[in-house]
This record gives C-alpha cells, sequence and structure tokens, in this order.
C-alpha cells in the first residue's frame, strides 16, 4: 500500500481534510498547501506510543541511544577523496598571515552561507551533512589567502553499527536507528515514523472535523482502516 497517495499524499490530505475546514484550516491552507512533517515527530510521539522510553515504537518514531558523533578536523582545504560519516562534523582549521589584512573575516558556502570564527591566525569552518552526499563548499572574505577558494566533502551513510556503541556522556540523548531496514532515500530512521502516516494522520483529520461543527458536537471521521 502507498502511504503517500490520494488523500494521504502532502498536498491531497491538506486539500481533503484541511483546507474550508473552519477558519483554522484555511489559515493552515493559507500558509501551507501540503503537509510538511519536519519537527512533528517530536509531538507524535506523545499522541501514541510510550513517551518515557524512546526505544520503543510510536508515532513519532522508534530511537536509540545515541553515539559519539564523527568528528574530522582538517588544516587545508578538503578534496572529493576526504571523507565523514552523515551527520557527524567536518571542521576545517585554516591559518592565514594576520599582517595582510585588518579585521579578517570569511565566509563558507556550502548550500548556504556559513559565518565563521576567526581566532588570531586561524579560522574556523563547521559544517555537518545531513544526508550521505558530496558536498562542494567556496569561502569568501577579506583574507586574501582563502578568499575564493573550493573544495569538496563526501559524506557516507551512518553506520548500522554505531547504534551498537551508546556514548556514556549522552546517557539521556536519542538518535534515529541506523539499521538498513528502516532507511528511507537515505534518511535513516524515516520508516520507524512513516509505518504510522496514516494512523497520526487520520487522527489529524479527525480533529479538523472540530474546526467546522458546532460545539459539543462529536464527529467520527468515517474511514476504514487499512489492512
Amino acid at each position: 500500500m502507498n502511504h503517500r497517495c490520494g488523500e494521504w499524499s502532502n498536498t491531497g490530505f491538506v486539500n481533503t481534510y484541511v483546507k474550508s475546514f473552519g477558519a483554522l484550516g484555511d489559515y493552515f491552507y493559507s500558509k501551507k498547501s501540503e503537509v510538511k512533517m519536519g519537527d512533528t515527530p517530536s509531538l507524535l510521539r506523545l499522541f501514541y506510543g510510550t513517551p518515557d522510553d524512546p526505544g520503543q515504537p510510536s508515532w513519532g518514531g522508534q530511537y536509540v541511544r545515541a553515539w559519539e558523533r564523527p568528528h574530522e578536523v582538517f588544516h587545508r582545504i578538503t578534496t572529493d577523496n576526504d571523507s565523514i560519516e552523515q551527520k557527524g562534523v567536518l571542521e576545517l582549521l585554516l591559518t592565514f598571515d594576520t599582517t595582510t589584512v585588518t579585521d579578517p573575516a570569511a565566509t563558507m558556502t556550502i548550500e548556504r552561507p556559513f559565518e565563521t570564527l576567526v581566532q588570531n591566525d586561524t579560522v574556523q569552518f563547521l559544517f555537518s551533512p545531513k544526508n550521505a552526499s558530496k558536498w562542494s563548499y567556496t569561502i569568501s572574505g577579506n583574507i586574501p589567502s582563502i578568499n575564493s577558494l573550493s573544495g569538496q566533502i563526501v559524506s557516507y551513510l551512518t553506520l548500522a553499527s554505531d547504534k551498537d556503541i551508546p556514548s556514556p556522556l549522552y546517557a539521556n540523548w536519542w538518535i534515529d536507528d541506523p539499521s538498513l531496514e528502516y532507511i528511507e532515500s537515505r534518511h535513516i530512521g524515516a520508516k520507524t515514523v512513516n509505518q504510522w502516516r496514516i494512523d497520526f494522520l487520520r487522527d489529524f483529520a479527525d480533529r479538523m472535523y472540530r474546526c467546522t461543527y458546532p460545539p459539543n458536537t462529536y464527529y467520527q471521521l468515517d474511514i476504514e482502516a487499512e489492512k
């Protein structure tokens, strides 16, 4: 069964169960004509599941204890021969001649501009890749030796074995399960949320009827449960 077709697609759901459902529904539609989940799972796990145990299944997903975040430091411009794990931290430390510039400043542009930290004769750039991909970046600013430099970095998929080594430093931190069976479109843990998609959208639709029916009137959305 396709959980993203027809009335359950991102645009289909809003057109069917949100648009014209009272003032709140129209306001929603005026701001966004499609469903965008984003941080929604943070709330959904409180609706259905075991909120006190993120390791249990819930509408908001199922998580594992966090491991040490990979951190790679380079003192040079990187190339496509350099790599880092998805969601790890890339740190570039580039030195420059302080006599060549007053009030040094620089920006790394990698999808969008990132400001940098300049300390003494070193510029620090930080980047955490959200997906497994090849990334290209450029550096601009008023420091002659690094202005207009460009580089690449390759990020690889989070290793499934990471979950087997939870960090003792982050006892209360939880993260998406990187097991291969839960990956969808390169997003780790996505299937632990998406498997509940129709369930929580149906609940959302039920609630939208409250925006159109008179107070104290109960309406149960009449949709046969999907098998």
